[in-house]
């Protein structure tokens, strides 16, 4: 994933994972601050830190 936002279906067809999978996956990076949900529903990876 990169800082594009992308949708859960195109991380599905990426991944080959189901869509629960990936919810469990997003939302521990989500909590760690390593991935946010945009508007739309879509997924980015924050910006890194310096």
């Amino acid at each position: 994933m990169g800082y594009d936002p992308v949708s859960m279906d195109l991380l599905v067809e990426r991944t080959g994972l189901t869509v629960n999978q990936l919810s469990s996956m997003l939302l521990k990076l989500e909590l760690d601050g390593e991935v946010v949900t945009t508007p739309g529903g879509r997924y980015s990876r924050t910006l890194e830190r310096g």
